[in-house]
């Protein structure tokens, strides 16, 4: 049973273009702990360890959470309370591959790192500390991102990474958001989802080929800019771990 989490502030049609994909949808409301922009952001508020289990900020909206269990995903709260500034922000915004963990070091939920070295995965420390809003994330070791602290310690893990120009994206009240929180990927499917049409990126065409080479189908969920909705995560409680 597959499940789609984004946030409430993305658009109905959007919605029912995710729908037809998954079972269901599921949004994040807003914490306004945080600054506006990034209120709503699945991708600030939890971290998904796998297709199964999610660790979310001690202060999680119940009622959303009541609806993940009842969904079958297994949820375990984290210890670090949410903060509106940096780095208290980004404690569960870990950008998560098949056998690493970026982010920056000592900075992390305790939880979470101890549920991902619990399934074998290292650490790669960055400056970066948005590092799952700075990453697209796609299998067999493939990453885009925009930030140079990430693209240079993924190079050094053996990662195959595509750097772009930042900017291009759009984020409420920001200069600008990244490819990571414009995201998501739909592994089964092997299709990345963006919110907006990849083409208005300087590099979209770029990004483009390199996800057409390891398979992946690009869909944009609308016309007009990118717009950073803090990522759209896939889960799958019913998927063999």
């Amino acid at each position: 049973m597959r499940i789609a989490v984004c946030s409430s502030q993305i658009p109905r049609d959007t919605v029912k273009e995710l729908e037809e994909h998954v079972e269901h949808v599921v949004t994040i409301p807003a914490y306004d702990v945080l600054y506006p922009a990034i209120q709503t952001h699945p991708d600030i508020q939890l971290c998904p360890l796998d297709r199964q289990t999610i660790v979310v900020q001690p202060d999680f909206d119940g009622e959303t959470m009541k609806k993940l269990e009842n969904l079958g995903v297994r949820v375990i709260l984290g210890e670090k309370m949410l903060k509106a500034k940096y780095p208290a922000d980004i404690p569960y915004n870990l950008a998560i591959t098949e056998n690493h963990y970026f982010h920056l070091k000592g900075a992390a939920d305790p939880v979470c790192e101890a549920e991902l070295q619990k399934r074998g995965k290292q650490l790669v420390p960055v400056r970066q500390g948005y590092t799952k809003c700075s990453t697209l994330i796609l299998s067999e070791k493939g990453l885009v991102t925009a930030d140079r602290s990430i693209w240079k310690e993924a190079v050094k893990a053996g990662y195959d990474v595509l750097l772009i120009e930042p900017g291009q994206i759009e984020l409420a009240g920001m200069e600008y958001g990244f490819i990571g929180g414009a995201t998501g990927v739909l592994e089964e499917e092997k299709k990345i989802f963006f919110c907006g049409h990849w083409s208005t990126h300087k590099m979209g065409r770029q990004m483009k080929e390199f996800a057409e080479a390891r398979g992946y189908d690009c869909i944009s969920l609308w016309e007009g800019p990118l717009l950073d909705i803090g990522s759209i995560f896939f889960l799958d409680p019913q998927s063999v771990v």
